[in-house]
Parts: C-alpha cells; structure tokens; sequence
C-alpha cells in the first residue's frame, strides 16, 4: 500500500512523539488524524484498511483500554458502520487461520517426504537382499 506524504509525516511525527514519552491521549489524536484522512481519501478498499488500522494500533501502541474502545467506537462510526474495529481480533484470527492452513500443509509435506524415504529405504534394502541372494544361488552352482 502506498501512503501518500500527509499519512507519513502524520505518522512519523506520531513516531517522534511516541519517544518523546508523549500522553496517550494526544496518541489517541494523532492515531484518529490518522484514520480520517485514510477514509477520506476514498483511494483504498476495505481490506488494505483493515490492514492498515491493524498496523496503526499495533505501532501506535495504547495501553489504556478505554481509549482503545473508544477508537474502535469511532472507526465505526466515520466509516459508516462498515469497518468494526474488532480488526485485530479479525486479522490475529486470519492469520491464525493462514498459520494452521499452512501448518497442516506443511505437516503433509513433511509425511509425504517421510513415506518417501521409507520407500526409497524398503528398496534399497529389498535390492541388498536380491543381490545377497544372488550371489547366494550363484556361489550354490558353482
């Protein structure tokens, strides 16, 4: 996602003030400037800022519970209802949901790969046997 000049220097100055120790509430502010200009701009689909926000409250940290439900209160709102800010719970469960998915198909790979080699050493050991057996029978001619 490309973000325009005003959404980074909105966001680094945020940046700044974060190591500046700056209030929570003024975080708040920013984090809500922020979200305005992101909707007003109209140029990004819901997804990339469900992406976004996650982003924006995960680097913008606020510990205070309340200012956090508030802000989700307010993206519901300036959205128009259509974002419902339980979009960290949403995207943490997307991507759980992607980490199982690739988990299990890693897991199936890595039994694909097991039976493989159980195979590749039945026959290699199969093959040791005839050739035992061979010279077996060949030294029972002579």
């Amino acid at each position: 996602m490309i973000i325009n000049f005003a959404f980074s220097s909105k966001l680094f100055s945020s940046r700044a003030k974060i190591e500046n120790y700056s209030p929570e509430e003024e975080l708040a502010e920013d984090r809500s400037t922020i979200v305005r200009a992101l909707l007003a701009s109209k140029k990004y689909d819901k997804e990339r800022i469900m992406h976004f926000l996650f982003f924006l409250k995960s680097f913008i940290f606020i510990q205070d519970e309340t200012i956090n439900n508030n802000f989700d209160s307010y993206i519901y709102q300036v959205s128009g209802g259509t974002i419902n800010m339980g979009v960290i719970e949403i995207i943490k469960k997307q991507e759980r949901e992607a980490g199982m998915s690739a988990g299990i198909e890693l897991g199936r790979l890595e039994e694909r790969a097991k039976i493989v080699a159980e195979k590749k050493r039945i026959a290699e050991e199969k093959h040791a046997l005839e050739l035992k057996l061979q010279t077996i029978l060949e030294d029972a001619h002579k």
